[in-house]
């Protein structure tokens, strides 16, 4: 049985930012679904009143669909999602993967991780200071997209991702995940850091390796959405780790 992977988008972002991925993904023999997450969508209606439950109703929704053991792979603020789906169903989740992702404990919010970052390391807070809130959403102006996410990609895409991006409800995004040992800490993990990040830094990153240990971790030489800036780079990673998940979760899944 193929591999089927769940693609989960970052925070302001939506599941466009695959579109690079998919297709390589494909060519290797891996199904791949991009996901748009509820609030993603440049019209909609009330979209401040998402809320994170919402979020992972949609994921499980996709995951109950999906006969084959599914691999979630989390960008950015989507591993938020990536874990707590893996907490919710860990006996259908047969492996993760974190791009950039925030691999977070139980019970803390990456707001409170940063800030206990910049006490040693004052960029650790990434774009919060650029964020535009406001009736209980977020957006990021294009000009802090571009320096934070986008930097080192190709110019005109950096200028066309930043003007796709959308506000986000905070009741979605800046929320705490509900983990256990149990569940989540059952399903095996991969970790890419992307050695160039501005909006969630390598200190950053390997703090949360080192608060939620046992992943596997690779490494890319890029910012925070290598998918854009080094596509063929990011699909092989993703490809090393759908295969090392498998094997970790042989005993799992057969």
């Amino acid at each position: 049985m193929k591999p089927q992977v769940v693609l989960v988008h970052g925070a302001w972002q939506g599941g466009w930012v695959w579109d690079s991925i998919v297709p390589q993904l494909a060519e290797a023999g891996i199904d791949a679904l991009a996901v748009d997450l509820p609030g993603s969508a440049p019209d909609v209606e009330r979209r401040e009143t998402v809320t994170f439950a919402d979020r992972i109703d949609c994921l499980r929704q996709i995951v109950e669909g999906i006969e084959a053991p599914v691999y979630v792979v989390g960008h950015g603020g989507g591993g938020l999602a990536a874990s707590q789906i893996a907490e919710v169903m860990p006996e259908r989740i047969a492996g993760l993967v974190y791009v950039a992702g925030m691999m977070l404990p139980d019970g803390m919010s990456f707001a409170q991780l940063a800030a206990a970052c910049c006490d040693e390391e004052p960029s650790a807070a990434g774009v919060r200071p650029k964020l535009e809130l406001s009736d209980g959403l977020s957006r990021v102006p294009p000009a802090a997209a571009i320096e934070t996410f986008y930097h080192d990609c190709d110019p005109r895409e950096a200028a066309a991702a930043a003007a796709r991006l959308t506000p986000q409800s905070n009741a979605a995004r800046d929320v705490a995940p509900r983990i256990t040992a149990e569940r989540f800490g059952s399903v095996p993990r991969v970790y890419i850091e992307t050695l160039k990040d501005r909006a969630i830094m390598p200190f950053v990153q390997r703090r949360m390796q080192v608060l939620v240990p046992g992943a596997v971790v690779r490494s890319l030489d890029t910012g925070h959405a290598p998918m854009l800036a080094d596509p063929e780079a990011l699909a092989d990673i993703l490809l090393y780790s759908v295969s090392a998940l498998r094997s970790m979760s042989r005993e799992r899944f057969g």
